[in-house]
């Protein structure tokens, strides 16, 4: 974005030529209106009807392809792949991250029973994510990157290399949870539990947001 600008630009009418005439701008049209209709569609869900979570799904699968229409996928020489890494990282992320967000919510008044099953199913989800997020990102990484150089001397890289720390923490905290929830909640401590998630899901939050910032930035 601010490569576009000229000094003494105004930034309405700059902002308005990104969002209408380029594809990252194109890009967050679609996102937000299919984040609308996927808050619709849950809305619905929730109230149990099945067509609900029928439109929930379309939507979410949306949501997932669209952030491949823009940033350095839509940029790169072999786009079909790349664009399918960009899907998986974004796949990778939901199942990790959305599905960590509502074992966090329902961890303070699901049964012993419920919160049991949900948490040993959650570990296979999780490794699962994390492996997509693995091979997507090195993908990425191997595609970008020209010399290794560019890791410490550009912003991308330091980006890049912020973004690593960031998610070796949420990983660590991820594997505590993954070797001690189960005994942690049949000790009686569900507050503890519940606290360790939200420390790892602010960290994911970072993580989120430092790649917001990684996908505008050139690599140069």
């Amino acid at each position: 974005m601010l490569a576009l600008a000229d000094p003494g630009d105004a930034w309405g009418p700059l902002l308005r030529t990104i969002i209408s005439e380029t594809s990252l701008g194109r890009a967050l049209q679609l996102q937000f209106i299919w984040a609308v209709a996927a808050l619709m569609a849950f809305s619905v869900a929730r109230l149990g009807p099945q067509r609900g979570w029928s439109a929930s799904a379309i939507t979410t699968l949306v949501l997932t392809l669209v952030p491949a229409l823009a940033g350095h996928a839509a940029a790169a020489d072999q786009v079909i792949p790349a664009q399918v890494a960009v899907v998986m990282h974004v796949l990778g992320a939901g199942a990790w991250i959305g599905t960590l967000f509502h074992l966090w919510r329902i961890a303070r008044k699901a049964s012993d029973a419920t919160l049991t099953r949900v948490l040993t199913a959650f570990h296979t989800i999780a490794l699962g994510g994390a492996a997509m997020l693995a091979l997507s990102g090195a993908y990425h990484v191997w595609t970008l990157v020209e010399s290794p150089s560019q890791v410490v001397t550009t912003l991308w890289g330091r980006l890049l290399l912020t973004k690593l720390a960031l998610l070796g923490g949420v990983t660590w905290l991820g594997y505590r949870h993954w070797k001690g929830a189960e005994l942690r909640h049949a000790g009686g401590d569900r507050t503890g539990l519940r606290q360790s998630m939200q420390r790892e899901l602010l960290l994911a939050l970072a993580v989120l947001v430092v790649t917001g910032v990684l996908t505008s930035t050139g690599t140069d």
